[in-house]
């Protein structure tokens, strides 16, 4: 399988092209300083403007699917990092005619009744209230306006560095998963990757989180 990845020299997008390349799959890493790439074998490497289409259109050629572990540092003001940047994907995916996505955003983008008090209360008003609200509009861009793209969007519990767990990851459609609330980035690169291998995520958005 041949894939693209943005957000590669993150902590969580570095298990995913690792796992990849694990996998035998043809990565294609899409990034704007390649010199933050740790040295692994197996990776093609494309210079890129994550907000240019033109360029992720070049790099998005003969692939099969895209993911995207694209984050940014929390803000106290407005961003637009996650929208703008998916705008541009999926116009460089539709140029290249690459219909899958697996994209990662976060639990609890949206606030409703009966998510948990600590993000609702603490996380979102003091550290990662901006970026949830972008990574909704981005959500919603993809609801609403990318109907032509099989996306699945992937919306793990608070990330940790630890390896890979033996648990259960489970998955459900929704804000949050009744799980526990930190999952090893490894165990969230190994699921988006599986995402890739079946239909049954196709066109949703699912929370997932290790079983408790």
């Amino acid at each position: 399988m041949k894939i693209a990845v943005l957000g590669a020299t993150g902590p969580s997008g570095l298990q995913v092209i690792e796992q990849a390349v694990q996998r035998g799959f043809e990565v294609t890493v899409c990034i704007r300083n390649p010199q933050k790439l740790p040295n692994l074998n197996g990776l093609q490497i494309a210079k890129v403007d994550i907000m240019n289409a033109d360029e992720l259109e070049t790099a998005f050629q003969g692939k099969d699917a895209v993911i995207s572990c694209l984050g940014t540092t929390p803000s106290l003001r407005k961003m637009t990092f996650y929208e703008t940047s998916m705008q541009a994907i999926v116009e460089a995916m539709r140029r290249a005619k690459l219909t899958r996505l697996i994209v990662m955003t976060a639990w609890c983008t949206v606030s409703q009744p009966g998510n948990p008090k600590f993000i609702e209360y603490f996380l979102k008003p003091l550290i990662i209230g901006r970026n949830l609200d972008s990574m909704a509009r981005m959500e919603d861009f993809l609801f609403n306006k990318a109907a032509d793209i099989n996306y699945t969007i992937v919306r793990p519990s608070g990330l940790t560095k630890e390896p890979l767990a033996e648990k259960i990851v489970i998955a459900v459609e929704g804000q949050f998963a009744p799980t526990g609330s930190r999952t090893p980035r490894a165990n969230v690169a190994k699921f988006m990757l599986d995402c890739l291998q079946t239909n049954q995520y196709d066109r949703k958005a699912v929370a997932i989180g290790l079983e408790a």
